[in-house]
């Protein structure tokens, strides 16, 4: 998927939650209710992350990227 784009929503309860959209605008990943908004934010940023992972154990064959920072 080329050039994601998401975008956090508000509900009418007070929640919020994320949509993941492709280039052409299409639906890919919508994301559970959060409480809090930063929550939707970690939750895009936990996907980006998985996905990069994803990404780099097909091109180099690294399973696993242990971060050691905190």
């Amino acid at each position: 998927m080329k050039n994601p784009k998401a975008t956090i929503y508000s509900s009418g309860d007070g929640q919020f939650y994320y949509v993941i959209r492709s280039q052409n605008g299409e639906v890919q990943v919508t994301s559970e209710m959060f409480t809090q908004k930063h929550n939707a934010v970690s939750g895009i940023w936990g996907l980006i992350k998985t996905c990069v992972k994803l990404w780099v154990k097909s091109k180099v064959g690294i399973s696993v990227i242990e971060d050691k920072t905190k």
